[in-house]
């Protein structure tokens, strides 16, 4: 099973940043974007709930995880990019 710990320095290592700064209070998007996409990962590729990842995402809650996941998923599609952390977590 894939863990919240290895998506979350899967896409910092995508993002050029430390898996500390997904947690970072700050809505830069320098910030905001990569965490937005640790989050849709992490719902698509785990069982945690949205409380649990909010929990490591520096103790953010549901609405606000629901809220990055949409965003990050309406991103998706225009950022290629982005998704070599996903290939990166399903080869291994």
């Amino acid at each position: 099973m894939i863990t919240l710990r290895q998506i979350k320095q899967a896409v910092a290592d995508e993002f050029g940043m430390t898996p500390e700064d997904l947690e970072s209070p700050s809505r830069e998007d320098k910030y905001a974007v990569p965490r937005h996409y640790a989050m849709l990962l992490c719902v698509e590729l785990t069982d945690y709930t949205y409380g649990q990842i909010g929990a490591a995402f520096g103790n953010r809650n549901h609405a606000t995880v629901i809220a990055g996941v949409d965003r990050a998923a309406g991103r998706r599609q225009t950022a290629q990019w982005a998704e070599a952390a996903r290939r990166k977590l399903l080869d291994g």
